[in-house]
């Protein structure tokens, strides 16, 4: 029964892990890609302290 269970168990961990990943990657994109327009101007002066 163990041999049965884990590979059962590990794909129900990784289908979780997976999801989570998802809902992340899609708040990230979607909170930075709104971020990005409000702060498009302060972007600049950041690339110019670099040089």
């Amino acid at each position: 029964m163990r041999n049965g269970g884990e590979p059962v168990f590990r794909s129900v961990v990784i289908a979780r892990r997976a999801a989570a990943l998802a809902a992340l990657a899609v708040l990230v994109l979607t909170g930075h890609g709104e971020r990005h327009d409000a702060s498009g101007p302060a972007a600049p002066p950041p690339v110019t302290a670099i040089r």
